[in-house]
């Protein structure tokens, strides 16, 4: 649309009115006939356009083209495909109707078929997009060459057009090369003669004059670089276009590419929009060899590198101006030119700089993306896609990933100079680009470090150096960084020669010196994530390959880990300094080094004592880091904590680390700790330190008598315990546990007397037992722990005398319910009270202390609430090793408190019923059981009831369920306890447990018998904790009697004989006299006389025999003689029963002199009953 303003002089009113012509009350005016006629045809032209681009005439062209397609005959259908291109390309696409465009290109592909008449209509279409058209009018007329094609490709706006009509080119050009035979495969006619190349006569001044001609186009010419394809004068041509540069085109193919071509220069100021020509390009280079051939006639791939570059291009100075392609908002789309250099480079024979005298050498393959040969790269070709620029711009840009990878490999294949060069390029770019960049950038690093082409180890070499300097530019940015050494991690897991030269920059600095010490760097002065990504390298890519858990130490890894000791000598002094901060904390600079070689020490296949040696030449030195570190003297402080740990991993396995330490006490001894129970953060390092300080502090007390007594004298052990244990224990539970643990192990080296008066762990004893006695008062429940600590084992009189002084606040204690809505802290609190009164209370009886203990408890009005919280012991969930050691605990508390107090065992009375009368058994009323009870205890001051007598009562006359199903509990958690538990006390106190609920529940039934036995079994070859189960206990005696007493009733079922036999031999095995056991055995020599008078008056002599048999066997094992190892199994048959019973009774041996006596007496009767048998 147009507007006109027009400006008129103004005119005096009153001057000359009547020489106007007023009609209608307006004035007119004559318009100059110039002016007039640039409006009509402006008019006319508008008005023009307004009809061609109306959507009536659209519609009309599309049904006149419809029609042709559907009625003209095939030989018709040119006019009908010259109708739709040329509406297609001078009017479509010059509308706003543009979303047409696929439809249109749609019905011309229906006409370019694959035949001849296709053929036809096919080169009609390539030449009608070369055709120049006139534009402009007047002087400015001029011509444009390929008027189509530049509207359709680079005038265009529209992306999904220039689609469309690229596809339609690829189409024809496609459809021309299938049908139409090539000469040799080839569109240039053969090499001109060197007569025709020679210039015309009279033309001998102008050596070049293609010189003249093309003097903005170099590489159109030989100079600066020689054509490997020249053209030439052609006499076919007329002058002045008689001179080809190269050789002439033969097809119409040919000659289309060579027209396309010739827009390159013409490229720049259409940078928005020249995607798709380069896409045609690369399309028309993909549809076979002799196609890319003829491009690379043309040095298409360095005049496309020479637009690219532009100003930067070592031709700038032949071009006549730049023009900057690009904003700051978009950039060129060099895709589809990336991929058809990939493509026709690929094609070519790659120049290889490496030499190999081995014809099975890997040098000599292919490249891994070598394509079918099209020739050899034009000298300029090949400078121009080596150069470092073209390089840095396709990576910089992130101009298509999979051709530039492509184009990498390729020229990259045994040549050192241009790997060299990609490399350094990529590490370049990847100082300077974005994160979002880094993948295409690592891929490409990845595929060339990996190429097997006998450069792999120049390439890692450059790679590394390259790489890590990259780093070190970008170690300010922590992501950066991070995805820098994570894919440096990668490449040293896959690459074997990078995970080599990563380590030789670690253990030789100076053979980088741009890179110099980046490993430390990264440890100690980086942002913590890179130091989180430094530790992942040097601990699962560099220390070990493959990485841990299967990963073992090599001697990569020994050099990484001696360099490492070596460097933290080195720069020690000058980071200890600057470490402290205003807060008193760390700043971590150290951390993170140490947390590496401790890692490496850890996660080795074979321990730390793989590294024995290379720790034993820096152990002092270790040492002396930690004195180093704890004279600074700051309260949270990672670095300190890093390196006990440090010291720890190397001390488990290097006794000349523990040697150091012990020698050099006063680190360990005066390591600094803050405690402040109101600060999460000084809470939470606690926990977090003082667990491997521990673990550090009892290795150096097992390794060294020296280094305990200095532990246990020291005012810091007590320091630690009044804190941890007593004052703030709620805060450190878990600290407390592992310092109670360290004190038990001290107590533990007591000599069995307690030693003399002055010795330095029974001083240690007896000043726990104070603090312990001193919290009691103000805060018992943190008292509890120690107390269980301290008077563990109990041999001496003054443990004693504190277990009856705190025996009434630990009951107190026991008895509150504990709080489900506390933390976890309440639930250990009453854990260590149960200990304690365990301790207290078993432990006690065994040394004599019954009476007091009873008196303690008849004293206190909480022994009912007592009981019942121990029974809410046997409710935890016994998931773990601790839980099993509290309800071991708490079911033989149980046990004995049933024998020591009558109102605890009507307690237990009740518990039991409430927990197994509903789901188990058919129980007598809670009533019943109470006054049956009491019946039994007489008066109601008695010492509690017979405990033989109150589980029938609790069982019923015909139902003994409940006893099993608490001799099952008892023996299931014992059993879990022997079989996980490695300390010896633990195991005998499981064992006891079971044994004292054996001797009640031993009458009622044989499966508790086989249970107990086979506990007993599992526990026979651990003579020591055998003995501090049972030898020292007083249910032992009575234990064994019941077990020979009932022998009678259980030798009958299936399995118990054996039981018996094993058993027997176990207490045999521990030593115990006959008086032990004197009652039971003058039973069993009853029993068998008797057996032996019934041979004779019995009618039925088999069943008296197979009787005494069964009385001869206890008596075998009590005499100590060897148990018989076939199975025997009785028969009916007299003779087989008496061979046993003979090979049974003649096998006793050993015993006093009136057992033997008894005997031999015995053996003569029955000898003699056999006679008169």
């Amino acid at each position: 649309y147009n507007a006109y303003m027009l400006f008129y002089e103004r005119v005096g009113v009153e001057r000359e009115r009547e020489s106007f012509a007023v009609r209608s009350g307006r004035i007119r005016v004559d318009v100059p006939p110039p002016i007039l006629k640039d409006v009509w045809t402006e008019n006319s032209l508008f008005l023009r356009d307004k009809l061609i681009y109306a959507t009536a005439y659209f519609d009309f062209v599309k049904n006149v083209v419809s029609l042709g397609l559907e009625q003209s005959p095939p030989q018709g259908l040119g006019d009908v495909l010259k109708l739709c291109v040329s509406f297609l390309m001078d009017t479509l696409i010059h509308s706003w109707e543009l979303t047409q465009v696929e439809a249109w290109v749609q019905a011309a592909q229906i006409m370019l078929p694959k035949d001849a008449l296709g053929l036809e209509r096919s080169k009609w279409l390539l030449k009608a997009f070369m055709l120049d058209a006139p534009s402009g009018e007047g002087s400015l007329q001029m011509v444009v060459s390929c008027h189509w094609l530049r509207e359709g490709l680079l005038h265009q706006r529209d992306c999904d057009a220039r689609e469309h009509i690229t596809r339609l080119l690829l189409h024809a050009v496609s459809n021309i090369i299938q049908m139409e035979p090539q000469g040799c495969n080839n569109h240039t006619h053969p090499p001109m003669p060197q007569s025709h190349m020679s210039m015309p006569a009279g033309d001998d001044h102008l050596h070049e004059p293609y010189l003249s001609i093309y003097h903005d186009q170099p590489l159109l010419t030989d100079f600066p670089y020689s054509r490997a394809y020249p053209g030439g004068f052609d006499p076919a041509l007329d002058p002045p276009n008689d001179y080809l540069p190269f050789p002439r085109a033969s097809t119409v193919v040919g000659e289309f590419i060579d027209r396309v071509l010739g827009l390159l220069p013409d490229l720049p100021p259409h940078w928005r929009h020249f995607s798709h020509y380069f896409l045609l390009l690369s399309g028309i280079s993909r549809m076979g060899t002799s196609e890319k051939a003829f491009l690379l006639t043309r040095r298409t791939v360095s005049r496309c590198i020479d637009v690219m570059l532009q100003d930067e291009s070592p031709l700038r100075h032949s071009h006549k101006k730049f023009f900057r392609m690009g904003d700051k908002l978009t950039q060129p789309h060099y895709g589809h030119l990336a991929e058809l250099i990939a493509d026709l480079v690929c094609s070519s024979e790659p120049v290889c700089e490496s030499a190999s005298d081995d014809d099975e050498d890997p040098a000599y393959l292919p490249s891994p993306v070598q394509q079918e040969s099209a020739g050899m790269l034009d000298e300029a070709c090949v400078t121009f896609v080596r150069l470092k620029k073209f390089f840095l711009r396709l990576l910089q840009e992130e101009v298509n990933p999979r051709a530039t990878q492509q184009l990498g490999i390729h020229l990259c294949w045994r040549n050192e100079r241009i790997s060299s060069m990609v490399i350094s390029v990529a590490c370049e770019v990847v100082e300077d680009a974005n994160e979002e960049d880094y993948q295409a950038l690592f891929e490409l690093l990845s595929v060339l470090t990996q190429m097997r082409d006998g450069l792999e180890q120049f390439r890692a070499v450059k790679f590394v150096s390259g790489f890590v300097a990259a780093i070190v530019e970008n170690i300010g940015y922590p992501d950066l960084s991070t995805r820098c050494l994570q894919f440096l991690s990668t490449m040293c897991i896959q690459h074997e020669l990078v995970r080599e030269h990563v380590v030789k920059t670690i253990t030789n600095p100076q053979l980088h010196r741009q890179a110099s010490a980046w490993y430390d760097r990264c440890l100690t002065d980086a942002p913590q994530p890179v130091k989180i990504a430094t530790e992942h390298l040097a601990v699962r890519a560099i220390a070990f390959n493959p990485p841990p858990p299967r990963g073992v130490p090599d001697g990569l890894t020994h050099a990484l880990l001696g360099s490492m000791l070596s460097s933290l000598e080195r720069f020690l002094h000058f980071i200890l300094a600057p470490m402290q901060s205003p807060r008193g904390q760390s700043s971590f600079r150290l951390a993170s080094y140490l947390r590496v070689i401790t890692s490496i020490l850890t996660e080795s296949g074979g321990g730390p004592s793989v590294f024995s040696e290379l720790l034993s030449q820096h152990s002092g030195y270790l040492v002396e880091v930690l004195d180093s570190v704890n004279e600074q003297r700051l309260e949270i402080d990672h670095n300190r904590f890093e390196t006990v740990r440090l010291l720890l991993a190397a001390s488990q396995h290097t006794p000349s680390v523990l040697d150091a330490l012990c020698t050099a006490n006063e680190c360990m001894l005066t390591h600094h700790i803050t405690v402040k129970s109101n600060s999460r953060a000084y809470i939470t390092y606690n926990r977090l330190a003082m667990q491997p300080f521990l673990k550090l502090l009892h290795l150096c007390c097992e390794h060294s008598s020296d280094f305990l007594e200095a532990w246990v004298q020291h005012e810091n052990c007590m320091w630690a315990i009044q804190q941890f244990c007593l004052n703030h224990m709620r805060c450190h539970m878990e600290i407390a546990h592992q310092l109670m643990q360290l004190s038990a192990y001290c107590l533990s080296t007591e000599a069995p007397g307690g030693g003399a008066s002055d010795c330095p762990i029974r001083i240690f004893r007896a000043r726990l037992l104070e603090a312990a006695c001193d919290t009691m008062g103000h805060n018992p429940e943190a008292c509890m722990l120690p107390l269980h600590t301290a008077l563990q084992p109990p041999t001496r009189v003054d443990v004693a005398k504190a277990a009856r002084d705190t025996l009434s606040d630990i009951v107190e204690l026991m008895s509150t319910p504990v709080d489900t809505s506390l933390p976890p802290g309440a639930a250990d609190i009453r854990n260590n009270t149960l200990m304690a009164l365990h301790t207290v209370v078993v432990e006690g009886v065994g040394l004599g202390l019954t009476a007091d203990i009873q008196k303690a408890l008849r004293q206190s009005k909480q022994r009912p609430a007592m009981t019942k919280q121990i029974f809410r012991c046997l409710e935890m969930p016994r998931n773990n090793p601790a839980a099993l050691r509290h309800a071991i605990q708490a079911l033989e508390l149980i046990q004995t408190l049933m024998r020591l107090d009558k109102a605890c065992s009507a307690v237990c009375c009740e518990e039991i019923v409430d927990s197994y009368a509903d789901e188990h058994c058919q129980l007598m009323s809670l009533a019943d059981a109470r006054h049956a009870w009491l019946e039994t205890s007489g008066d109601d001051e008695a010492e509690g009831g017979n405990v033989m007598e109150l589980w029938p009562e609790l069982r019923g006359e015909q139902n003994d369920k409940t006893d099993r199903l608490w001799f099952a509990l008892s023996c299931e958690v014992a059993s879990e306890v022997v079989e996980g538990s490695s300390e010896l006390r633990e195991q005998g106190t499981a064992v006891r447990l079971v044994f004292s609920v054996a001797i009640d529940v031993l009458p009622s039934g044989g499966d508790a018998l086989v249970a107990a036995v086979r506990l007993v079994g599992n526990v026979m070859g651990m003579e020591a904790s055998w003995k501090d189960a049972v030898g020292k206990d007083e249910y032992a005696k009575a234990w064994v009697e019941r077990l020979l007493m009932c022998y009678k009733k259980r030798l009958s079922e299936e399995g118990v004989k054996d039981t018996v036999v094993k058993v027997a031999t176990v207490v045999a095995a521990q030593q115990w006299t006959s008086r032990d056991v004197k009652s039971v055995t003058e039973t069993v020599l009853a029993d068998l006389v008797e057996a032996a008078e019934r041979v004779g008056d019995a009618s039925n002599e088999d069943e008296a025999l197979e009787e005494l048999y069964v009385s001869s066997l206890p008596l075998s094992v009590i005499c100590r003689v060897p148990v018989l190892k076939s199975s025997i199994k009785l028969q009916d048959q007299g003779g087989e029963t008496e061979k046993r019973v003979l090979e049974a009774v003649a096998s006793i041996h050993g015993g006093d002199s009136g057992m033997k006596d008894k005997i031999e007496e015995l053996l003569k009767d029955y000898a003699s009953s056999m006679q008169r048998k």
